[in-house]
């Protein structure tokens, strides 16, 4: 508790007396964040947005706005009302500015100057140039009895606004209501202290670890002080005579909310145990002690409403929750009689200070199901009737049809693996729907119904009804291929409203394994792996992590699927379907539970009305209905995969080094279906595209003084001398006077280079996404150059602990991102790759040792995770980490010739094609082959689901052209050059951005997203796909005492012989007129050389030749300078 009077300790010591404590609860009269929707927009450029804002660690509801540099961007509410009685009231904020702002670009970031206006009167003004949180209180009393105009204002300072990532933090209306006693010291809340300062100075306020120091004025001022436990408050000044002459303290009050009530599956069978799961969040700012006795019911449904037993304890009591905390109450072992009806509820909650009772659910339980079907229809005493088995024939699949008396009916999905029957999962309720009569009335819910159905040598028809609508649902297995067409459709009896149309809910691992899956997928959204969940906070802030009926934009690829135990079942659907005339896009449902939600099934299913047009994202039932008239139908249309590892050759992924092949094969199925996508037709010609290019490059991101390339418009520019290589390449066709320009771009950059850094630097791929090592072998020092990298990571080895590449935070601030010494498949791959890489241009046998040594590590992971930490949580799925991985490998097979990495990275390839956009829509040309970089966020609070970044997709895209290489299992190329060309589509073709192409695209508005990128992904991509690679063409030459090494710019051809006696020859073919390098490594200087031109002195000499060779004894390499077509020999 506090003490009745605080002890104010001034600079010279002296104690003075302080004001006694005011408790107060603090009532919150307007919640300004939450009800961002209210509020009136005035002079905005970036949309502002309502979310969780994540800065310098501390997390709080915020509002962003963005100012555009001509005067205040306002976010106003009107009719704020300020009650004149019960307790003083104020306006609490926090201003901050986003972390991650670049305070070293140029020109250098100047703040933003924030101003709040009550009444139409500027009463807080503040500048803030850092990133973190300042708070502010204003005493609104002044405005007591009245309604009032608010408006939080952030504007430019001198105009220039550039990374002004302003954020008004939890802005608050409070009300400080007197509390009888003193609050507990588990509390969270807020002091309020008006503090009175005899001079200007600073005052700093304790609460235990709670600590603000603000700068205040002469006079009079109000300072908050949030806090998490109440201690007695420690003022602190070098003021003499300030003090604290006003101080309320206030506890913020729990607000406990049931979040989702559910039985641990949909489908009961009498007899048989099961359970049922209470979440409840602590959805308030204080702070719930527990206690709360929550009791759970169950009844049979109908007049009666017969209360049953329930096993063990009723009761469940609550423990505390933090603010934001959430729990769950689970009840084990329930189980009813007989088949029929029934309703399961919880009761007591708030009668015991816990949140108000769920709704209750209603459920239907099933006779049990005897262990084996003859196949043909059985009819029990009871009235169960077990109608056939589907897709047996083939056995790969089948299908067991229950219907009971009630004409209640269910799937059980089964595969065949390892010689036995294997269930999948459960298909229920086949169907269902909520109603309302046409103009108004109550919604209504229930499931399909069955009254009669046929099952022929190809398909099952099942006619029925929901709430008197005919429903007809046919499926039509194929069982060779693993699949099942199902397809629903509602017809109208009657005019009415319809709320939500579902075709069949897929209970994946029903009976089986549980909600304990392997691995499951949701195209562009979820990638999960054993007890992770869907929809889970980890890497997303409420409310953006809630991705269960995501916005269609936001849909990569129309395929759920999970693997669990040596099975697969997912859904594939057409996400352009018409459901209705009009009407298309239905919504997808997934949901996978966490191993402690008390649930046991990964739900997926197909509904419609359609997000956005009529339901909200993450909702069931449509806002504005869907209007039918009597004769109307709604159709559904899916596909059910039913497949398991059995069915796949052991070459195959399925079989591989990793454990999430399985899965994978969901795409196998949709390309099997709907083919894979071409890519979409390029914006422009070639001739086009390179002049394009050739405009970022000469104007976006070029610095005359220095010379040198920039990575972004308008970031500053950098010795990046990798952007020579695609400009090199585009020189060999330019016209004349192009070709000039790049050459004198080029030579002034490699000038400053060679001045600066020495010719050692020409390798560095600094300011590139892709380009690494191949400059030396257009433009010479390449012993030198090629030395130095390999050198530059042989100490990558010393920074593993244990023998594991961990991950270690840079600072505080991205603690949060991850646990210290954890490890994803980045840690490993990313410096694996950069050690083959070196290794292999370099020929250095034992950075190749260390790197085949270390590569076990990426063995431990089966999800491509943790590649961008420099602000995204470590283990989001990620696709970049899947490019490193493909490289790494494929830089590995290239030095081993060993079959196992070509394995290892077919599968990565694999595990990129859920991060990438499979289908378009009209209107949106860069949407086909678009990318998903992370199924996740930067820093919790910026959701980057339905925002691609294609940058990342095509570095993935690179990586399959280095697998392409040796792997034709599946078309690669094909996905590299789509998703090169919606990178091309993407290209701003005007302005100041023109030739570049964003960080981001907003899926859902359609728009780009700066920074805006030099075009060398594209290029080097393009050229590639158009034969005129960037990449360094290889031949190995294996000796008894390990590889020898070529690599070249030219093409390399008739390879014959070995170092020593007899010698080595080969062609290389590369341009005319300009000579190219070709490295041999590592072997002692040669006797001769022949067809190679003159011996040169030293690598300088040689690059001022036409051609010639040089051998450097450091590395043990043979460097020649070849024109054209050269057959050249080498004698030892």
């Amino acid at each position: 508790m506090l003490a009745a009077a605080l002890v104010f300790i001034t600079a010279a010591g002296a104690a003075l007396e302080d004001a006694a404590p005011q408790y107060a609860d603090i009532v919150v009269l307007r919640d300004f964040a939450a009800d961002f929707g209210m509020a009136r927009l005035e002079n905005p450029g970036h949309p502002p947005s309502s979310q969780r804002e994540s800065i310098a660690g501390e997390s709080l509801p915020g509002i962003f706005i963005h100012p555009t540099g001509e005067g205040e961007t306002r976010c106003v509410y009107a009719d704020v009302a300020v009650p004149a009685g019960g307790g003083p009231v104020f306006l609490l904020f926090h201003t901050g500015l986003r972390d991650m702002i670049p305070w070293n670009a140029s020109p250098p970031p100047n703040g933003v100057r924030f101003a709040l206006h009550v009444a139409g009167e500027k009463v807080f003004e503040g500048d803030w140039a850092q990133c973190g949180w300042r708070s502010g209180v204003l005493d609104m009393r002044p405005w007591a009895g009245q309604s009032v105009e608010v408006a939080f204002a952030v504007d430019a300072i001198d105009g220039m606004s550039n990374y002004d990532w302003s954020v008004w933090g939890e802005p608050l209306l409070v009300q400080m209501a007197p509390a009888a006693n003193a609050l507990p010291e588990l509390a969270n809340g807020v002091a309020l202290a008006e503090v009175e300062m005899p001079e200007a100075g600073e005052m700093t306020l304790s609460m235990g670890d709670a600590s603000a120091t603000v700068s205040l004025p002469q006079g009079r001022a109000w300072v908050q002080l949030p806090f998490k436990r109440m201690l007695p408050l420690l003022p602190e000044s070098p003021v003499p005579g300030a003090r604290v002459a006003i101080l309320w303290v206030g506890a913020h009050s729990p607000a406990l909310k049931a979040e989702q009530f559910a039985l641990s599956s949909p489908l009961v069978l009498a007899g048989e145990p099961f359970g049922a799961a209470l979440r409840v969040k602590n959805a308030g700012r204080g702070h719930y002690p527990g206690g709360a006795a929550l009791e759970l019911t169950v009844s049979t449904l109908g007049a009666s409403r017969d209360a049953l037993p329930v096993p063990g304890s009723r009761v469940r009591t609550l423990g505390p929750l933090a603010p934001g905390e959430s729990s769950v109450l689970t009840w084990d072992n329930v189980a009813v009689p007989a088949m029929g009806d029934y309703l399961m509820g919880v009761v007591g909650a708030a009668e015991t200070g816990g949140p108000a009772a769920p709704t209750p659910v209603a459920f239907h339980a099933f006779p049990p199901v005897p262990e084996e079907f003859t196949g043909r229809v059985e009819q029990q005493p009871d009235g169960t009737r077990f109608t056939g088995v589907l897709g047996q024939a083939a056995d790969r699949l089948r299908m067991k049809v229950v219907e009971d008396a009630s004409r209640q009916s269910y799937l059980i999905a089964e595969v065949r693996e390892a010689g036995e029957w294997k269930r999948a999962g459960s298909l229920y309720p086949m169907a269902a729907a909520t109603v309302k009569t046409a103009g108004g009335g109550t919604p209504r819910r229930a499931v399909l119904g069955i009254q009669d159905g046929d099952i022929f040598a190809d398909r099952a028809e099942a006619r029925g009804q929901i709430l008197g609508n005919p429903v007809r649902f046919t499926a039509a297995p194929d069982p060779e291929r693993g699949r099942v067409r199902i397809t629903c459709t509602f017809t109208a009896a009657e005019p009415l409203e319809l709320l939500s149309f579902s075709g069949p809910q897929v209970l994946a691992g029903d009976r089986a394994y549980g909600a304990v899956k392997d691995f499951a997928v949701f195209g562009g959204m979820e990638y999960l792996e054993g007890g992770e969940e869907s929809s889970s906070e980890r890497d997303l802030a409420p409310p953006l992590n809630e991705r269960f009926v995501p916005a269609i934009h936001k849909l990569a690829s129309p395929v759920m699927a999970v693997q669990g135990r040596g099975t697969l079942i997912g859904l594939l659907w057409d996400p352009k379907q018409t459901w209705a005339p009009d009407e298309r896009f239905p919504a997808a449902h997934f949901q996978a539970p966490g191993p402690d939600a008390g649930l046991d099934t990964v739900q997926m299913s197909l509904f419609a009305p359609s997000v956005g047009r009529h339901l909200p994202e993450n909702t069931f039932t449509a806002e504005t209905s869907h209007p039918m008239n009597a004769g109307d139908t709604v159709t559904l249309d899916c596909w059910l995969i039913l497949d398991a590892a059995d069915n796949y050759p052991e070459e195959s992924i399925v079989h591989g080094p990793h454990r999430g092949g399985l899965l994978l094969q969901a795409y196998q199925h949709y390309f099997d279906l709907f083919g894979l996508p071409e890519p979409s037709p390029q914006p422009r010609d070639w001739a086009a595209e390179q002049a394009l290019s050739l405009k970022g490059y000469f104007e976006a991101v070029w610095s005359e003084d220095p010379p040198s390339w920039a990575h972004c418009h308008n970031w500053n520019p950098g010795l990046h001398v990798g952007h020579a290589v695609p400009l090199l390449l585009m020189e060999r066709e330019a016209a004349p006077d192009v070709r000039a320009e790049i050459r004198r771009r080029v030579d002034l950059v490699l000038d400053r280079a060679l001045a600066e850094r020495g010719p050692q630097y020409l390798w560095n791929g600094a300011g590139c996404h892709i380009m690494n090592g191949e400059l030396p072998f257009l433009e010479g020092f390449t012993a030198a150059a090629l030395s130095n990298m390999a050198q530059s990571v042989k100490g990558l080895p010393n920074a593993r602990e244990d023998g594991l590449w961990r991950w270690r935070p840079q600072s505080a601030q991205y603690a949060k991102l991850g646990v210290a010494g954890d490890h994803t498949l980045s840690q490993a791959a990313q410096p694996l790759y950069m050690m083959l890489r070196a290794a292999r241009l370099s020929g250095d046998r034992e950075l190749l040792r260390a790197a085949l040594d270390a590569m076990p590590q990426m063995l431990q992971h089966d999800v491509p995770r943790g590649a961008q930490t420099w602000e995204c949580p470590l283990y989001q799925p990620d696709i970049l980490a899947a490019a490193q991985a493909i490289r790494a490998h494929t830089e590995a097979y290239r030095m081993t010739g060993d079959a196992a990495h070509l394995a290892h990275a077919r599968y990565w390839a694999w595990t990129g094609l859920p991060f990438l956009y499979l289908w378009d829509m009209e209107g949106y040309p860069t949407m086909r082959y678009n990318v998903i970089s992370v199924m996740g966020s930067t820093f919790f609070t910026h959701s980057w689901i339905g925002l691609p970044v294609v940058w990342c997709g095509l570095v993935y895209a690179y990586a399959l052209q280095d697998l392409a290489e040796f792997d034709d299992s599946f078309p690669w190329r094909t996905v590299a050059q789509g998703i090169t060309n919606s990178a091309m589509h993407q290209q701003y073709t005007d302005g100041p951005s023109a030739g570049t192409y964003p960080d981001s695209w907003h899926m859902v508005e359609n728009r780009p997203v700066p920074a805006d990128i030099n075009p060398e992904n594209i290029l080097v991509n393009e050229l590639r796909l158009r034969g005129r690679s960037p990449e360094i063409r290889f031949h190995r030459v294996d000796t008894s005492e390990g590889p020898v090494v070529i690599n070249s710019a030219a093409d390399i051809s008739e390879v014959n012989g070995a170092p020593g006696p007899e010698g080595l020859s080969l062609t290389l073919t590369g341009p005319s007129g300009r000579g190219v390098y070709t490295l041999i490594a590592p072997v002692d200087r040669p006797a001769t050389v022949t067809g190679a031109g003159e011996m040169a002195a030293d690598e300088a000499a040689l690059r001022a030749q036409p051609a010639g060779w040089v051998h450097d004894p450091a590395l043990r390499a043979v460097v020649l300078k070849t024109a054209g077509t050269a057959t050249v020999g080498v004698k030892w």
